[in-house]
């Protein structure tokens, strides 16, 4: 995500099939911008990646370009970082707290070296608290525009304590439940002769498409038949399972 995105390259990866609604995308126009911004956020956060607001805001904007499985992984990300800050006094906890100082001071180093420690600990502390809330709120927001609402049913009372100071995801909740009873009632159609699996699977996973995203050049989609069968070859030495390595028909899309 470091390189610039190409917008005849730009495909979101969200699939429109009615369940969920109220996106937060933004109108082609402001691809270019949106674009630098993950950009310049790719790079910070290859400098200083114990920045929980910086994989938060990366998130933001991936989510906005239609891309909601990625904005989970950095939402993930910044969630293990504030997890290490608030509930622990491990090595990484000690970074997060040590990046999220120093970004305080630098804004306004003289008020900050007249603080008292106590206030100036509980102002940091108070920072990382809202930054967990608005992680989990757009953990809720990408989780729906994934439609996974399966596994929002499952980190309901999570979703409900993280984003209670969140007054309209609070009010989307209902609605989730109510989404996922649509979409089983659909599911478990006599008419869509589904197997037990199949509805298992399909109200239990999200729905997302395969694209190559526009930071992705060609070279990086392809590979050799030598490679990719010395891969499969690798995998049925390590495995005895029935996975199988075959292409992917992402570079044709």
């Amino acid at each position: 995500m470091e390189q610039p995105g190409v917008q005849s390259r730009w495909i979101r990866t969200i699939v429109d099939n009615g369940f969920m609604k109220g996106r937060r995308e933004i109108p082609a126009s402001e691809f270019s911008s949106a674009s630098a911004i993950i950009q310049h956020l790719t790079r910070e956060l290859m400098d200083l990646p114990y920045n929980p607001l910086r994989w938060l805001m990366r998130a933001e904007m991936l989510l906005k370009l239609g891309y909601p499985e990625l904005a989970l992984g950095d939402c993930h990300k910044a969630s293990l970082l504030l997890q290490a800050a608030l509930s622990d006094n491990s090595s990484l906890g000690e970074k997060v707290w040590l990046t999220q100082d120093m970004s305080l001071w630098i804004k306004d180093p003289v008020r900050w070296d007249n603080l008292e420690s106590q206030i100036f600990y509980q102002e940091v502390k108070d920072v990382l608290i809202g930054t967990e809330a608005d992680v989990w709120s757009l953990i809720m927001g990408a989780l729906m525009q994934a439609q996974a609402l399966g596994d929002i049913q499952i980190l309901h009372s999570t979703l409900k304590e993280k984003t209670k100071s969140d007054v309209a995801f609070q009010k989307l909740l209902p609605m989730v439940a109510s989404c996922h009873q649509e979409k089983k009632v659909v599911v478990e159609s006599p008419a869509r002769q589904y197997s037990p699996d199949q509805r298992e699977n399909m109200l239990s996973n999200g729905l997302i498409l395969t694209r190559p995203y526009p930071w992705m050049t060609k070279a990086m989609l392809e590979r050799s038949d030598r490679v990719i069968n010395g891969k499969r070859s690798e995998l049925q030495m390590a495995s005895d399972s029935r996975c199988e390595l075959a292409r992917s028909e992402v570079q044709n899309k």
